[in-house]
């Protein structure tokens, strides 16, 4: 037995080593020995690193280790160009390191850099030997100081026969197209000189880097001149119907003249072209990639079970204060029952596909599982978790009234997010109408906590007034890393006062629900108390009654040490108060109030902050709580607080409102009147034949 088992492992290592040499071009080039507590760091210092952390004793590592030297030998040439390696630890023998770098499982792969540790391996992907070699190849050409120089394009010239059969044929590979304001740009690694296009050699170095990244999605990238070179060309006309008309040879405003990018879908027969949404301000190569990686994913819609949606939304942001993709991604849903779903329902889902290259980190999905199920224990969750005091109690009927919905229908999943965001559909009508679900959609597609810069500002503010009319900024500190680390504890207990208001709110609604209800109930009782014609009672109970979705808040955190001026500038400081870390504000975007004390009068903090936002929203909920509110500082503020002062001093404030609207029409004209007078005056002889003023009798002869 022992010998059968030393003559298998003696085969396995021949075996081993006979792939290695013979996918190394290098004869010479030997398997490096694993990363020790000794050379460990040293070896990190410069440049990339992929390090898989294992134990000879782990099946998927043993599994793993013809892959991962494979991968080593394949790829070394390509990887001292870009500047990134691959390594190994051996956990048994280097176990003191593996605990310094908190290795919890076994085979675990992480990219590292001078600075340490930067990412995990992605979750979920396959092990295979081009994974690694995308993944390797997608983290050199990610950082942020690479030199492009060392990298060659790997974009195709396309011609307008080659264009003309992308588009006709359907095809079998994805295609990522720029289009450009030339006619003979053929090399994207040349010096090339364009006419009246200001933005075009920019974007020939993110092109550069686009293909690069490309390739490694499996998507093959080609550029195309829009202007025709010969008189046969077709290239203008191509992209004219394309409404690339600014890059054709009809010359237009120079602002107009940038590159375009489109993606051609694979397997499609129509609407494969699908453009990229963003103007010349957003075409940097990240914004590309994620436009074209998503509506590729978005195109095939592939099938995903609760189990993976559980663990999607259970698991815990990486960095509340840095999000990286797999933070901010967003699952869609398309929830259905295989016995009752019908050609039609699946097909609908292509139109989606361009629409949601405008809402960012959202990837479409299928599942036929019993997604209600799962919604119903995330709601549970997010009253045992995140409950305010005096807590609020658990009801199944509330959560009822929120998930009313029928198959097939649609659910909205962000990373740790527990409230369950249901489309409420009851009609196939409304499941297949374009406009009803990318409304829904777009009202819930901001994350849950979002950082407020001078840059975010107005897109933030400006998102769905009417729907989330108030804001909650919550100032932090990311001035050195001992105040970041306090900083993202208060985040992430803004995240979780997010949770708590969501219950309160959720308890509100309902509560204003039932009582719509009993309403119409009572009247509906009493006209048939009346004897009225049937007709008024069926009008009557079939009445709708509105869901409220409004008075839903944006949880923002400001950093303080960024632009300690930055609330003073928003005409959020009128009490020329001294902001400190913790210290939390509510903007009332509608009616230009802000809040920064709660009803007993003291500054607000987290746990105070649900149920001040509350009683901000819902003043009829808790009529005996007066909130101090402060008017926003602007140039009218002064006008504002005196109308203020009237109107909770007395009913005249309603007369006053149109005669102060009255008087502010009439000025103006009141000033023109007295200026002409003026002018007609000095004009007249007032003062007689030698300067003397009249007297009144001779006024009055004259």
């Amino acid at each position: 037995m022992r010998f059968l088992l030393f003559f298998i492992q003696s085969w396995w290592w021949l075996l081993v080593f006979v792939t290695a040499t013979e996918t190394s071009s290098n004869p010479s080039l030997k398997f490096p020995e694993p990363l020790t507590e000794e050379n460990f760091k040293s070896t990190i210092s410069e440049n990339l690193h992929i390090v898989e952390f294992f134990s000879p004793y782990c099946p998927h590592c043993k599994s793993l280790a013809p892959i991962w030297e494979a991968t080593y030998f394949d790829f070394y040439e390509e990887s001292q160009k870009l500047n990134i390696s691959f390594h190994q630890v051996n956990c048994v023998e280097s176990g003191d390191l593996c605990e310094q770098e908190k290795i919890m499982f076994y085979p675990n792969i992480r990219l590292y850099g001078p600075d340490g540790y930067i990412k995990d391996y992605p979750g979920g992907s396959v092990h295979a030997k081009e994974d690694l070699i995308n993944f390797a190849r997608q983290e050199a050409l990610d950082a942020d100081n690479l030199d492009l120089t060392k990298l060659r394009s790997k974009s195709k010239f396309a011609t307008d026969a080659d264009l003309l059969k992308l588009l006709s044929d359907p095809q079998t590979e994805p295609y990522l197209v720029s289009f450009w304001p030339s006619t003979d740009f053929e090399d994207v690694d040349s010096s090339y000189s364009f006419k009246d296009c200001e933005k075009c050699s920019q974007f020939q170095r993110i092109w550069k880097l686009v293909s690069n990244k490309a390739d490694s999605e499996g998507i093959t990238t080609i550029h195309f001149n829009c202007a025709n070179n010969t008189k046969n060309s077709k290239n203008d006309l191509i992209c004219r119907e394309l409404s690339y008309d600014s890059l054709t040879n009809e010359r237009s405003s120079r602002e107009d003249r940038y590159p375009r990018v489109a993606l051609i879908l694979p397997h499609f027969k129509s609407g494969s072209f699908v453009k990229f949404p963003y103007g010349k301000l957003q075409s940097d190569s990240y914004s590309i990639m994620d436009f074209a990686v998503r509506t590729l994913h978005n195109s095939k819609v592939p099938e995903i079970d609760r189990f993976e949606i559980q663990n999607f939304v259970e698991q815990p942001m990486k960095d509340i204060l840095s999000p990286d993709i797999e933070d901010d991604k967003m699952i869609l849903v398309f929830n259905y029952d295989h016995k009752t779903v019908v050609p039609e329902d699946t097909e609908f889902l292509e139109q989606l596909i361009e629409p949601l290259t405008y809402l960012p980190n959202v990837y479409l999905y299928k599942c036929p599982s019993d997604l209600m199920a799962l919604s119903h224990n995330f709601y549970k969750k997010l009253y045992e978790k995140f409950n305010v005091d005096p807590a609020v109690e658990f009801s199944e009927n509330r959560f009822i009234a929120s998930s009313i919905t029928q198959l097939p229908t649609f659910y909205l999943f962000k990373k740790s997010t527990f409230t369950p965001i249901i489309f409420p559909g009851f009609s196939t009508t409304e499941t297949r109408n374009i406009k009803t679900i990318l409304d829904w959609l777009t009202i819930n597609s901001m994350p849950l906590v979002n950082e407020l810069t001078p840059r975010s500002y107005r897109p933030l503010i400006g998102f769905e007034p009417e729907i989330y009319d108030k804001a909650v900024i919550q100032v932090i500190n990311r001035s050195s890393n001992k105040f970041e680390k306090g900083s993202r504890k208060l985040v992430e207990g803004l995240r979780d006062a997010a949770h708590s208001y969501e219950v309160v709110r959720d308890e509100i609604v309902y509560d204003s629900l039932q009582l719509a209800r009993d309403d119409k109930n009572k009247a509906v009782d009493k006209l048939k108390s009346k004897n009225v014609p049937s007709r008024r009672v069926v009008e009557a109970m079939r009445k709708e009654i509105d869901h409220i979705y409004d008075h839903k808040a944006l949880f923002l955190y400001l950093d303080i040490n960024s632009d300690p001026f930055f609330l003073d500038d928003l005409g959020l400081n009128a009490n020329r108060r001294d902001y400190k870390t913790g210290d939390i504000l509510i903007f009332d975007k509608k009616n230009g109030f802000y809040y920064e004390k709660d009803a007993k009068g003291e500054y607000l903090t987290l746990k105070t902050l649900p149920r001040t936002l509350a009683a901000i929203n819902f003043p009829q909920r808790y009529p005996e709580l007066q909130i101090e509110r402060v008017r926003v500082v602007t140039p009218f503020a002064v006008l504002y607080n005196l109308a203020d002062t009237f109107r909770e001093a007395t009913g005249l404030y309603y007369l006053l409102v149109p005669v102060m609207l009255f008087t502010l029409y009439k000025l103006p004209k009141v000033i023109q009147y007295h200026k002409l007078k003026k002018r007609y005056a000095a004009k007249r002889d007032t003062h007689g034949i030698l300067g003397a003023k009249l007297s009144k009798e001779t006024k009055l002869i004259d």
